[in-house]
């Protein structure tokens, strides 16, 4: 099945996109969760710590809506922290994003039996310089259906 980019996350990348003005990724203190009031409840800030080769990924901002996309609340949470079957899906969306933005899709059965697919946007955030310090991710429900 194919997904096109819902226009959420059409208008989350343009507004990027705008921040970014002609770098490889917008400084963080660029996107202010004030005027992302649009995407405020469908939106996680990453925070990424290296470590050599590693990478670590911490929460440090999650909307509601995202409760239901990563299963829990996850501010201060670590990406391993959440359940595998989600930390599966996100770990490679959120590597590639690291340089460029990554989209990326999920599924969770919501409580009541409902089974949901996500799209998720990730885009690199950097600290004013050229490498990704935070990830900005969007995910907007994209199908659902009774399992």
């Amino acid at each position: 099945m194919t997904y096109v980019l819902p226009p959420e996350l059409q208008s989350l990348l343009a507004h990027w996109t705008v921040r970014r003005n002609e770098r490889d990724m917008p400084p963080r203190r660029a996107l202010s969760l004030s005027a992302m009031e649009a995407w405020y409840d469908h939106l996680a800030i990453i925070d990424i710590a290296a470590y050599g080769g590693l990478k670590r990924y911490e929460f440090a901002f999650c909307g509601q809506a995202m409760r239901f996309r990563l299963g829990k609340e996850a501010m201060r949470l670590e990406l391993r922290d959440l359940d595998k079957p989600v930390w599966a899906e996100l770990i490679h969306t959120l590597e590639r994003a690291a340089t460029q933005p990554a989209i990326g899709y999920g599924s969770t059965t919501r409580p009541g039996g409902t089974f949901v697919t996500y799209c998720d946007l990730v885009l690199p955030l950097s600290d004013g310089g050229t490498r990704a310090t935070q990830l900005l991710m969007g995910s907007y429900a994209i199908a659902h259906h009774a399992e």
